[in-house]
């Protein structure tokens, strides 16, 4: 659950049966017969009218029986794991035990690591095709995996991140602003994916000269990474002077970035509480 409106999961495309072999009691899985493989995919729940949409997808082209993930990332690319049913050495893009992708909302792949191995069933034979779980072929039932494999995987950082900000006018009216009381917005992303709950953080403008503050705010780190606006109100004594955005979580990490004078920011794209620096290829935003 990535929020009240968008969830993300592996749909490793299998169904299971319950069947009765040799007067035994078995689950049976097996791969649908669709044509697709395991997937990564983001859902989009719309509550009021009971309505679950799929709005991003990725054909990892393996057939994972169990694991694998999907989540989204500050740069609002997608990032899982996966592994294939049958691992093929001598085949460059399925000679690997194990997979990491990075895809972009687009779903082109940013980056990928895969994970080699010996053949478990012959540490010698570097050749041949061979099974990457200990499987069934005439029940179709996956026991356990050999070799390499990644449940999930999760990305660290050592402090805060964040967009670069941009510049909103303050409304003052129905479609009106002040375009002289300028509001400065940016997207802040904790260390890590906190899931169940979101954590307080901080954030400051200052001139890192003279250490006076222009503005500043508390907010709350969106818990899965879901692009969250925060907006502080710039001081008049902002004008002209060089600005340092400083981001703190309530661990005391902190990461601070010279963004310059306010003038010389970008006004932020209007709709989806987006900008043009924030994050413009970001497809999902936190309510």
């Amino acid at each position: 659950m990535l929020s009240s409106k968008y969830f993300s999961l592996f749909d490793n495309h299998i169904i299971s049966e319950k069947l009765v072999i040799d007067g035994v009691k078995t689950t049976v899985q097996t791969f649908r017969d669709d044509g697709e493989r395991s997937r990564m995919v983001l859902l989009e729940h719309d509550q009021s009218n009971k309505v679950v949409k799929e709005i991003f997808s990725f054909d990892t082209g393996d057939y994972a029986h169990l694991f694998g993930s999907a989540d989204v990332v500050p740069s609002g690319n997608i990032l899982g794991s996966s592994y294939p049913q049958y691992v093929e050495p001598m085949n460059e893009d399925r000679q690997y035990q194990a997979n990491i992708f990075e895809v972009t909302p687009k779903g082109s792949i940013a980056w990928r690591v895969g994970v080699k191995g010996l053949n478990p069933w012959d540490p010698d034979d570097s050749l041949s095709t061979f099974s990457h779980s200990s499987f069934d072929q005439d029940h179709g039932v996956s026991e356990k995996i050999n070799g390499w494999v990644i449940s999930t995987v999760e990305r660290l950082y050592e402090a805060p991140v964040f967009s670069k900000p941009c510049l909103v006018a303050k409304e003052v009216g129905a479609g009106e602003k002040d375009e002289d009381q300028l509001i400065i917005r940016l997207f802040p992303f904790n260390t890590i994916r906190t899931q169940g709950a979101e954590l307080p953080g901080k954030v400051y403008f200052y001139d890192a000269a003279s250490r006076e503050v222009f503005g500043a705010g508390d907010f709350s780190f969106q818990r899965a990474w879901l692009a969250r606006a925060v907006d502080v109100p710039l001081a008049p004594a902002a004008a002209g002077r060089p600005m340092t955005v400083g981001v703190e979580n309530s661990w005391g990490d902190y990461r601070a970035a010279m963004v310059g004078p306010p003038e010389g920011l970008p006004w932020c794209e209007e709709g989806a509480r987006g900008g043009a620096a924030a994050a413009s290829a970001r497809a999902f935003y936190a309510e």
